[in-house]
């Protein structure tokens, strides 16, 4: 199967599939690129494709920057919540 990458506002491919995971184990392709095969089914995030074994680990910084903006959307969540049950509460 051939594939298309889309990244930073630009298209390119077809690749094969030997040739896109040379790409992405090269750091080529991002973590943050889409897939698309060459029968233009649907883009998919390509860390939720096959290819995602090739990407490269992430760093120990994109990690803790990772895990902080998940805290802050949870406690963001969970205040949403809590003034929600506060307001219906008042009325």
């Amino acid at each position: 199967m051939r594939w298309y990458v889309s990244q930073n506002g630009k298209t390119s491919g077809p690749f094969d599939e030997q040739r896109l995971e040379q790409l992405v184990h090269w750091g080529k392709v991002s973590s943050k690129a889409f897939i698309c095969d060459s029968q233009w089914s649907a883009w998919i995030a390509i860390k939720r494709s096959a290819f995602a074994a090739a990407l490269p680990p992430q760093s120990p910084e994109s990690q803790a920057a990772s895990h902080s903006a998940r805290m802050v959307l949870g406690m963001v969540a969970a205040l949403i919540v809590l003034l929600a049950g506060v307001l219906m509460a008042a009325a």
